[in-house]
């Protein structure tokens, strides 16, 4: 699945990916990620700000 609602990907995955330009950023448990975000870039989308 490939979304940017951060709602359905709390709901529906297991293991995430989070990439931005073509680059992996983090990846691991869905759970974990959206609470202990370890990138200042994930950091930022998850928080809804625009991130480049």
């Amino acid at each position: 699945m490939a979304t940017y609602n951060m709602d359905q990907a709390r709901r529906l995955a297991g293991d995430v990916i989070f990439m931005l330009n073509e680059k992996r950023h983090e990846h691991g448990p869905a759970n974990h990620m959206m609470n202990t975000s370890q990138t200042p870039v994930l950091k930022a989308f998850i928080k809804r700000d625009i991130v480049t």
